[in-house]
């Protein structure tokens, strides 16, 4: 047997005899209500798909390292608190998804998972600093942090060369670290509903960034070296605490199609933005708006 779907059904535990399935490949296991005991996978060593999401799992057992081959491993929505070092010795691992559990902290370990290309820790009950050992996942391509209490980004954030997309939705981040420059393949952050007072405005310097959504951050003012950023095709700043933008900012209105304001208290406004706007209905006013 190499490949076994059992998935929307009402199991609650597998048996003994399923260690001997030494040649399944695939496995479907979704929304179940299975509880795993120490054992389940200890010879499921040909396993390159483990799909586990919605059952009633809390623990992960050392004997997930037995599934040497596995690349795609999915965790989601159950009710898993703690994940075992042995996690990091999945080294063909390229998908993992753990989110809407109750994680409260990220083992240092999955650091060597250095084949991984899209890890999601999103909704969970993680405290903290991000873990420095993160940035040793060279090959990552996309990492959500979302819906934690993650409160600082560490400068080791700079191994993540080949990231295309991150999101850190609903934490208690203050800002973004310097080095997420040299990011050079990000294309998508989103760090909205966090605690940035500042723009961050090192982002200038990503040529690849097209989507930025800093949507209710109480950020209160906004750069005037921030008019370079022409490349984005979104740019979120609604529901922020903004109650001016500089004049230059109109450079930002003529050249990204999508920029959200709303919902800032303005207090502020400047003289004249410009003419004509390309591409939008909005003509010089009285005030240039």
């Amino acid at each position: 047997l190499k490949a076994l779907d059992v998935s929307h059904n009402e199991l609650s535990a597998l048996p003994v005899s399923f260690c001997q399935l030494e040649v399944l490949e695939f496995c479907n296991l979704q929304n179940n209500g299975l509880i795993l005991t120490a054992g389940n996978f200890k010879s499921n060593k040909a396993l390159k798909v483990l799909l586990l999401d919605r059952n009633h799992i809390k623990k992960i057992y050392y004997d997930v390292q037995c599934c040497s081959n596995l690349m795609e491993l999915d965790l989601n929505n159950n009710s898993i608190s703690d994940l075992p070092p042995e996690i990091g010795l999945l080294k063909s691992l390229e998908k993992f998804r753990c989110s809407y559990n109750e994680l409260q902290h990220v083992p240092l370990e999955i650091g060597a998972l250095q084949t991984l290309l899209n890890l999601d820790l999103s909704h969970n009950r993680i405290e903290g600093p991000v873990p420095g050992p993160l940035g040793l996942l060279t090959s990552l391509r996309a990492l959500d942090l979302s819906f934690n209490y993650f409160d600082f980004m560490p400068e080791s954030m700079i191994g993540f060369s080949e990231l295309r997309e991150f999101r850190a939705e609903r934490n208690l981040l203050p800002s973004l670290p310097q080095s997420i420059t040299h990011l050079l393949n990000l294309e998508i952050v989103d760090c909205s509903n966090n605690r940035f007072l500042f723009f961050p405005i090192q982002c200038r310097h990503m040529t690849c960034l097209r989507e930025l959504n800093l949507r209710g951050n109480p950020i209160t003012l906004l750069p005037r070296n921030m008019h370079t950023m022409t490349g984005l095709e979104m740019l979120d700043l609604s529901r922020c605490q903004l109650r001016a933008v500089p004049t230059e900012f109109a450079d930002v209105f003529e050249s990204v199609p999508n920029v959200r304001l709303e919902d800032n208290p303005w207090d502020d406004l400047p003289e004249r933005w410009g003419k004509l706007w390309p591409g939008k209905t909005q003509t010089d006013g009285v005030k240039g708006y």
